[in-house]
């Protein structure tokens, strides 16, 4: 709590608006997936009065790793709905929706793109099987991309997605490119996406 206070204070005072909250990724917790929804549920009440008494929006972004305590966004929807607290909202993160449990149907029929605060984007080429994949693999977004990326943010804008989307190319190949070249590989990107969407 005294972590959260300190980010809430600092995201105030530089007038960011929102702040990432991530769930547990621990092989060894043992919990059903009910108990971590229940005790999420808990955490965001607790947590409440502290985003309110900020001004700042708390983002909840589901992990779709199988060691993740909240791999679900429509969980993760569940979990904000039943908190009551109007100041959560979902990351949508393209990555970790395509190695989560959620279908894109599912997604298409139940997700309440109103909830949605931020778009997390990656472009992924290696093939490998799913509980295989980690974030060393996210690159920028390509027209290799195995994760359909494109499709995924189209269907949330057909939906009345308007917030920001922001790119995630976390692989060493991408961080570590000589800055013409990097500039040169997101220029690519954000070309497709313009095309594309």
């Amino acid at each position: 709590m005294e972590e959260l206070n300190e980010l809430l204070e600092l995201s105030a005072a530089i007038h960011c608006p929102a702040i990432v909250l991530c769930p547990l990724n621990d092989e060894e917790d043992t919990r059903e997936p009910q108990q971590s929804l229940e005790e999420t549920v808990r955490c965001l009440q607790a947590y409440q009065p502290m985003f309110a008494n900020a001004g700042v929006l708390g983002y909840i972004e589901p992990l779709g790793f199988a060691e993740s305590s909240l791999a679900s966004l429509i969980a993760a929807q569940a979990a904000i709905r039943e908190s009551q607290a109007p100041c959560y909202r979902l990351v949508y993160d393209t990555f970790h929706h395509w190695i989560g449990p959620d279908s894109i149907e599912k997604i298409g029929a139940e997700l309440d793109v109103d909830l949605i605060g931020l778009i997390h984007a990656s472009g992924v080429e290696a093939d490998l099987p799913r509980e295989r994949y980690r974030d060393e693999h996210r690159g920028l977004i390509t027209e290799a991309d195995r994760f359909h990326n494109v499709e995924q943010i189209s269907l949330l804008l057909r939906r009345g997605f308007a917030g920001p989307v922001s790119l995630e190319p976390f692989a060493p190949e991408i961080q570590n490119l000589p800055r013409a070249q990097f500039i040169q590989a997101l220029s690519r990107c954000l070309d497709l996406l313009c095309r594309r969407l």
